[in-house]
């Protein structure tokens, strides 16, 4: 049997943030499928033994960088599944936007799994 799951996606009212944000939302795709699980479980883990030598420290900063792109091109994806293309992200727009606020592209992450979690907690309870 072909049995297609749709993308569930929910809006987050970035006013969460601040008011000046009320109305404007992010848009998540909350069952991502294992493979996108898996790829942000190798993007955001640790090496858990650094080289301390000059030359390693300027290759982990290079190696550093580019991981930090994948993992914004990965939100970007996450954040880009709806139908308007004025809502799309890029990962370059995700890099400037954490250029001029941080906390605000934390704060998007981290609402981004919130919401991730209640739509699996949603489907437990049911």
């Amino acid at each position: 049997m072909d049995f297609n799951i749709p993308k569930i996606l929910k809006r987050v009212d970035m006013a969460g943030y601040t008011e000046e944000l009320s109305g404007t939302f992010l848009c998540v795709w909350v069952n991502l499928p294992l493979k996108l699980l898996r790829e942000h479980a190798e993007l955001t883990r640790s090496d858990p033994s650094p080289d301390p030598s000059p030359n390693a420290a300027h290759s982990e900063r290079g190696e550093e960088e580019e991981r930090t792109r994948k993992i914004y091109a990965w939100y970007a994806q996450v954040w880009s599944q709806d139908g308007d293309a004025e809502t799309h992200w890029t990962a370059k727009e995700i890099e400037a936007l954490n250029d001029a606020d941080p906390a605000f592209v934390s704060w998007m992450m981290r609402e981004t799994w919130v919401a991730r979690l209640e739509h699996v907690q949603k489907k437990k309870q049911s």
